[in-house]
Formats: C-alpha cells, structure tokens, sequence
C-alpha cells in the first residue's frame, strides 16, 4: 500500500514550477491556493494564479494523479480494475482529510520566503494499514483462499472505508516551508518541502 500511496509525491516533484506572471508576490497565498488545490479540489484560486482554466488545473492535479495511480495498479495486476477504481476514489477521500493553516511568511532573501504552516497529522493510513493487515489475518485463518479475490478486495476495501470514517487528528504543529520566487515568473516548492507536508499531514507505519 505504501508504495503507491508514495506516487502522490512523485506526482508532485514533477509539476511544482507554476508561472507567476503578472501577479503580485504572494508566497502565503499560493502555498494556500496549492494546498486547497491539491488536497481538497478546489481549483479555483490556483487557476486564478496560474491563469489557467479550472478544467485545466483539475486535469493537472486530479487527472494525472489519478491516472498514475490506476496505471500502477493495473499493472501489476495485483486487483480487479473495479476495485482499483474504488481505491482511487478512497486515495482522494483521504486526501480531503488534510488540516492545515497557513500562517505567515518571512523573507529570508530577495527570492525566497519561508512560510509557516499549521498542520493536524491524520491517523487514517496508520489505522488502514492494522485494519487491512487484521483482514488479511482473518482471511488466511479461514478457509476462504486469498486468491478469491473478488471476496478478499470486498473485505480490504471495507477495511479502508472504515479507517477513513473513523480518521482522527494528533495535535498540531507547525512546519517551514520554502516558497521560491524564480526569475520573477515562477513559484517553486522545493521537493524535500513537499515530502515534509505530506508526511506531516499523513503519517504512515514503518
């Protein structure tokens, strides 16, 4: 599971230069709009920023994830392309769960702003992970065969439903985060940066 829940980042260190032409510099507020963008579909503002449409944005955010995540899966074969499709949209319901605030932003050189963030981590893939781990347990304790496998994804994937519904928040903590103003026309987030705000927002187990 942790591998392709790990592609949501390589996703990212590949789109994170985004034109900031004839805009006011505005660290906090493109790291806002990002964040909105990229967790909880809302496109609006990012587009606005990136003079683009909001179909546009969507289909760079929801789009190619979505599509690196299916292509994954049914790759490897490793579940029916129904229940990868009903993975997908777990994937997204999860990613509405994040919390966050951001804060303020300091100028640390002509270019670059460190921006404060206020993050809630969620418990949701640490509960996912012991929920399926208990459902596969359970199914190799019985007599049903793992290789039934329209049983066994109706069983995980119920598991993760209910991690989901039963998501919880740690106490918040602040984070630094980079925002790069590049030759006056580009934002930039360094990967290492979105790494740390992903793994803040959605610890995973070892």
């Amino acid at each position: 599971m942790k591998k392709y829940i790990g592609i949501i980042v390589i996703f990212l260190f590949c789109t994170l230069y985004f034109t900031a032409c004839g805009k006011e510099v505005n660290p906090t507020g493109y790291l806002q709009s990002f964040l909105d963008s990229f967790y909880h579909e809302d496109y609006e503002t990012f587009a606005e920023y990136e003079e683009v449409s909001v179909e546009e944005v969507k289909n760079m955010m929801r789009g190619e994830m979505e599509k690196a995540w299916l292509e994954e899966f049914k790759s490897e074969e490793i579940i029916s392309d129904e229940a990868a499709d009903r993975y997908v949209d777990m994937l997204f319901q999860i990613r509405d769960l994040a919390k966050y605030e951001v804060k303020t932003a300091e100028q640390i050189d002509s270019d670059t702003y460190s921006v404060t963030v206020g993050m809630e981590p969620a418990d949701v893939y640490l509960k996912m992970e012991q929920a399926v781990n208990r459902v596969i347990e359970e199914l190799m304790a019985t007599e049903l065969a793992l290789d039934d496998m329209e049983v066994a994804e109706e069983a995980i994937l119920e598991a993760m439903q209910r991690a989901i519904d039963t998501n919880s928040y740690g106490t918040a903590e602040n984070i630094q985060v980079e925002v790069e103003i590049i030759s006056e026309q580009y934002y930039d987030i360094p990967a290492e940066d979105v790494e740390k705000m992903e793994t803040t927002l959605f610890p995973k187990g070892e």
